[in-house]
């Protein structure tokens, strides 16, 4: 049983902690990869090897070796984001559980968010009340430093009054969240998330498409597990959700 309340802030991911980020993450490539077919006909078998073999090497924009031009670049990777920021709604939604968690949470700890989001996540956090819950939120888009740096962790550290040996970093990604906050003294819950194949159910996506992003997922899963390794890293606690925490 953890005992969260030994911690005098409990610092929380958005992604994948508290909202699913896997649809978001699958429209997105869908978008470029809709737009790359269109126009020079890169098919889905080459677009999905280049994702697995960037990947393997940790390369969080991998996708920019798809690209011929910066120009081609900027225009595609802003097309998918303007698909993304237009259908968010339907793209943000919370893992079961995890708002009723940080509820009993938030009575007994105080919480703050560090996360890599855009600023449409502010209106996600308002509409499933999870903003009142928080002591601070700190986005990348506000902050302009984007996590693993450690300025955005040591950051939420001044805002909330506290030290890494009295805090708690919880995140599903290890390079992002749990290796950085490791660096700097804190204790660390790794969300060792697995999404159910229904969350990349989307009326534009094909069944191809989604079969695929699921082999991603699995696949990404045993890369965590390389990192860990290669870090020599041990995350404090392990869990799946963070409802299986206990408060």
């Amino acid at each position: 049983m953890i005992d969260l309340t030994q911690y005098d802030v409990v610092f929380l991911d958005i992604g994948n902690v508290i909202f699913h980020d896997t649809p978001v993450e699958s429209y997105f490539y869908f978008n470029i990869f809709k737009k790359l077919n269109a126009k020079r006909g890169l098919d889905i078998e080459d677009f999905f090897q280049c994702w697995q073999e960037q990947k393997k090497n940790n390369q969080y924009d991998w996708y920019k070796v798809l690209f011929r031009t910066s120009m081609e670049e900027r225009f595609v990777t802003e097309f998918a984001w303007r698909k993304v920021l237009h259908d968010w709604d339907k793209l943000i939604f919370p893992i079961d559980g995890s708002i009723e968690f940080l509820k009993k949470l938030s009575q007994k700890n105080k919480l703050a968010i560090i996360a890599n989001q855009p600023i449409l996540i502010r209106e996600s956090l308002d509409k499933y009340r999870v903003t009142a819950l928080m002591d601070q939120i700190l986005l990348d888009c506000e902050y302009d430093i984007p996590k693993p740096d450690a300025r955005i962790f040591q950051e939420a550290l001044k805002r909330t009054n506290t030290t890494p040996e009295r805090s708690i970093m919880v995140g599903d990604r290890i390079d992002n969240d749990i290796f950085p906050a490791h660096l700097l003294g804190f204790d660390t819950v790794w969300i060792k998330y697995n999404a159910p194949q229904l969350l990349l159910t989307h009326e534009q996506l094909s069944e191809e498409w989604q079969n695929r992003h699921n082999q991603i997922i699995t696949e990404r899963a045993n890369l965590n597990e390389a990192f860990l390794a290669e870090k020599k890293l041990e995350p404090t606690y392990t869990v799946a959700r963070i409802c299986d925490l206990s408060v």
